[in-house]
């Protein structure tokens, strides 16, 4: 409940309105115990009809304003709820753009998907109606007080029973956060595993992983229905207490009311109207038992999101500076992932020279990936630093430096959005012409025909549904796009046909002669017959450097 306060506190003036729509309704809701109290005892005494027609109007009068103040009350709570709702999940989305891609790296699948399970049920927690429940539960001390006006007996009962249901809400409240933290953990580890057998169908088939599979998923569905079950228990054993300790609390009250009748000190108006009276007293407080474990989800779903804001931002400020010859130099560059017990290397000292092929080769793992980042300034070295044009490029500024990159990644991944959207991502200012061209230059223009869309075909699961060498194809779109000096390619061979290759090898022969500088990350040593640097990354710890004397006329050869 301390979020739903500080909402509260954010908006004093709406705070304030809602307080007092409230205070309205719940003195509005006195009317039904005094329209009961007055027409037992004054109407079925007399017998007058005036009187019953001025108690029965006047009743549904009340009723009218208490139902006319509740839907304002609603649309209070939504002005409330709505803009700090709003700055959670838009700061979230914010933090899952620019968290530095080392720390983003180190999640786990099941983690990231995790995150926004977490983010979907404190939304759906944090809600008007949660505001209002709130809100109700110190004006039970109103009904409490009226109580006391009939008898000090049946206010005090009515006290014990709504200190017994608050006390035993901190309790469960306390002892259903570590179970309900378990199966939110064995939940994602779950739909993880389902997910993985679904995206990897065609393995699972080939290679027969049915049974380690279905062993898996059965171990962990019967994990977690034992532990949702004990949950489940515990929230229904708590609403089924809760709601057992109204029926006493009515009990309680019509037992001492009738004996206090038979004393003289009540009569049959006033038994029912504290009936009514301690329902009312006691109603937010049952709400409250039942948004509890809803409301231990949504903290902990906040204290991840909180987690998750305080990881490491990428800068997003820098110099930009007028110009970029293409000139990169490393300087005793070494790079190791957080928790590794090695570097990937070290020491790596590296000049990218306009107009130069610089091979990267060495075998799965060695680090070629992890280098082409490195210029990229998706990541940051941990010793020594990388010089653009003589200035390190941490100052610089991010989408600056993007901007002037061309960048093929091995595993090309697309936006949900449009094949035009993702062409422009980096160089929105692109016309259609333009556009047009570097479809045909990569050879898309059969796939672009396959659709009466064009340019807007939408782009859908990150493109990775499409044949491999289309996912290339549209990525070296994407890449001369950007036109930038430096050139950035891993492994740009793979997945492609022979046309392909033809046309990857005639391009970075076109950025060399036009004096821009290339980067190629290949597992395949024949690159480093064509290069004019190869950086062998199988060499650790210290990377082996070496100049060739002279490029051949011709680049080619297998990949």
């Amino acid at each position: 409940m301390k979020e739903l306060m500080r909402f509260l506190w954010l908006r004093p003036v709406l705070a304030i309105e809602l307080l007092a729509a409230s205070l309205l309704i719940n003195l509005l809701g006195l009317a039904s115990s005094l329209y009961v109290i007055q027409v037992l005892n004054r109407y079925v005494a007399s017998g007058v009809d005036a009187t019953l027609i001025t108690l029965t109007v006047g009743a549904v009068l009340a009723i009218l304003m208490e139902g006319g103040l509740r839907r304002l009350r609603r649309d209070l709570a939504n002005r409330v709820t709505n803009p700090p709702m709003g700055r959670v999940a838009a700061g979230f989305f914010n933090n899952l753009i620019g968290v530095r891609l080392a720390e983003l790296m180190r999640l786990p699948t099941a983690g990231q998907r995790e995150l926004l399970g977490h983010l979907a049920t404190v939304q759906k927690s944090y809600t008007p109606a949660t505001i209002v429940a709130l809100l109700d539960m110190p004006y039970a001390l109103l009904f409490i007080a009226a109580l006391l006006l009939i008898h000090p007996w049946i206010a005090a009962i009515a006290a014990f029973f709504l200190l017994v249901v608050y006390l035993l809400t901190l309790v469960s409240q306390h002892r259903l956060n570590k179970p309900t933290q378990e199966v939110t953990q064995l939940s994602a580890r779950h739909a993880a595993l389902s997910a993985a057998t679904l995206s990897a169908a065609e393995t699972v088939r080939i290679f027969n992983a049915g049974v380690l599979l279905r062993k898996s998923w059965w171990e962990q569905t019967v994990k977690l229905h034992l532990e949702q079950t004990r949950l489940i228990d515990r929230q229904e054993g708590l609403q089924s207490v809760t709601q057992g300790i109204g029926a006493l609390m009515g009990v309680a009250v019509i037992g001492v009311g009738a004996k206090l009748a038979i004393l003289g000190q009540m009569d049959t108006g006033l038994i029912i109207g504290a009936n009514i009276l301690a329902g009312r007293a006691i109603a937010p407080l049952l709400r409250n038992a039942q948004l509890a474990p809803q409301l231990a989800k949504a903290r902990q779903g906040l204290e991840m999101l909180a987690q998750f804001g305080k990881l490491p931002l990428e800068k997003g400020e820098g110099v930009m500076p007028q110009t970029f010859s293409g000139h990169v130099e490393l300087q005793s560059v070494g790079f190791a992932w957080p928790g590794s017990k090695g570097v990937l290397f070290e020491a790596l000292s590296l000049a990218i020279e306009p107009g130069k092929l610089v091979a990267v080769v060495g075998d799965n793992g060695s680090g070629k990936t992890t280098l082409l980042r490195l210029l990229s300034g998706a990541l940051e070295p941990n010793r020594g630093k990388i010089l653009v044009d003589g200035m390190n490029l941490a100052q610089l500024q991010p989408d600056w430096w993007h901007a002037r990159l061309t960048c093929l990644p091995q595993e090309p991944l697309f936006l949900e959005a449009s094949l035009r959207e993702n062409l422009l991502t980096v160089r929105p200012d692109l016309d259609d012409n333009h556009l047009q061209g570097l479809v045909d230059r990569v050879g898309l223009r059969r796939f672009l025909n396959e659709s009466d869309q064009g340019l807007d075909r939408p782009l859908t699961e990150a493109g990775q549904k499409l044949a491999p060498g289309i996912r290339r194809r549209i990525a070296l779109a994407r890449a001369m796009a950007v036109d930038g000096r430096l050139v950035l390619l891993d492994e740009p061979l793979e997945g492609m046909d022979g046309e392909g290759r033809k046309l990857m090898l005639e391009l970075i022969k076109g950025w060399i002669a036009e004096g821009r500088a290339v980067v190629m990350a290949s597992h395949d040593f024949n690159a480093a017959q064509v290069a004019d640097v190869v950086v062998d990354l199988n060499v650790k710890p210290t990377p082996m450097v070496r100049k060739a004397e002279a490029r051949p006329a011709r680049i080619g050869g297998p990949a």
